[in-house]
């Protein structure tokens, strides 16, 4: 996920973000941001406090095979707080989510 925001890969919206003048696109943008940076910080931490407690319980998965369960948080926990990193390089940086037109990258 984190890598799908930094290369702008994620679903676009185009028939609502089309019509918009730049200026309301870019105060949409400055509302969208926060939200994905609450929600991406908000499940990495409860991610993280999962592994920590599977960690300390010394629980496992044993559906398919048997491994310890902060392994199956680690790499959630880490994938949603690099992404919180990268919605916030988009709330503080000169970059855009959508300098990029969303036909050209599919081939159309």
């Amino acid at each position: 996920m984190p890598y799908l925001v930094r290369a702008k890969g994620h679903v676009f919206v185009e028939f609502l973000r089309g019509p918009m003048t730049p200026a309301i696109r870019r105060n949409v943008e400055r509302l969208v941001y926060p939200i994905c940076i609450v929600m991406c910080a908000y499940l990495a931490w409860v991610a993280s406090s999962g592994g920590i407690l599977a960690w300390r319980e010394g629980s496992y998965e044993t559906r398919n095979f048997s491994m310890p369960d902060w392994l199956v948080y680690m790499p959630m926990a880490l994938g949603f707080w690099l992404a919180t990193l990268e919605w916030l390089r988009y709330l503080v940086g000169h970059d855009s989510m959508h300098h990029i037109d969303a036909l050209y990258r599919e081939g159309f």
